[in-house]
């Protein structure tokens, strides 16, 4: 069977914490090297424009404040997308909050479909300190490799929080060989998908869902 369940656990509170093997920098707070230009977005216009004509280098930095996606619509289901948009290891495409301490929020009141934030095609992004609200899926990376999503709030999604999908591989943070670092993922039908056989992508992470937490294997 190509997709078999490896873990699905029912009830009304499922909370997963997966310590970080050492003493650190909380995950979503360390600087990122390699940028070349800052994009300050402050709508989703604004947005929307800088994840579709990202180059390696870029920036894209969200002012605090509400961006509301819900009437948006986008190839393969992708709302605020980029496609194909590639950093590199020197250079990586980092898509973030302007304060941390008061994450700018995408949402979308539309949990039957939509992908919230959906990376495609990308090398080396840096996904952080955001929150994402709603949508059928939360932050979602088809085909992307070299990539790390961490310090993120992804909740109240139709389906999964986030999710790894379509050949994504090498998803690693720049000091760590892990995907997704320090995120929490609330009330959403799966908090994280992926080809994996084993927890190890997730880090730091908590996840509290009233329904399931799945784990899919692509292999037999």
């Amino acid at each position: 069977m190509k997709k078999r369940i490896l873990s699905s656990v029912l009830t009304v509170v499922m909370m997963l914490l997966v310590v970080l093997p050492a003493v650190g920098q909380i995950p979503g707070t360390e600087p990122v090297k390699g940028i070349l230009r800052t994009k300050v977005v402050t709508d989703v216009t604004e947005l929307r424009a800088a994840m579709t004509t990202a180059v390696a280098g870029d920036e894209i930095v969200l002012t605090s404040g509400v961006y509301d996606v819900s009437t948006l619509t986008g190839t393969r289901a992708g709302l605020i997308q980029a496609r194909d948009k590639k950093g590199t290891a020197e250079n990586p495409i980092v898509l973030r909050s302007e304060d941390p301490k008061n994450p700018a929020r995408i949402k979308s009141t539309n949990v039957s479909s939509g992908m919230i934030v959906h990376i495609w095609g990308g090398e080396y992004w840096i996904v952080q300190d955001l929150e994402v609200e709603g949508g059928q899926k939360g932050i979602m990376l088809d085909d992307t490799k070299y990539s790390v999503v961490r310090g993120n709030h992804v909740f109240g999604c139709g389906q999964e929080a986030i999710h790894l999908r379509d050949g994504s591989s090498y998803n690693i943070s720049p000091t760590t060989e892990l995907r997704i670092q320090g995120c929490t993922m609330q009330d959403t039908e799966k908090g994280f998908m992926s080809g994996m056989h084993t927890l190890k992508p997730i880090i730091n992470s908590i996840v509290t869902t009233t329904r399931f937490l799945t784990m899919y294997s692509d292999r037999e």
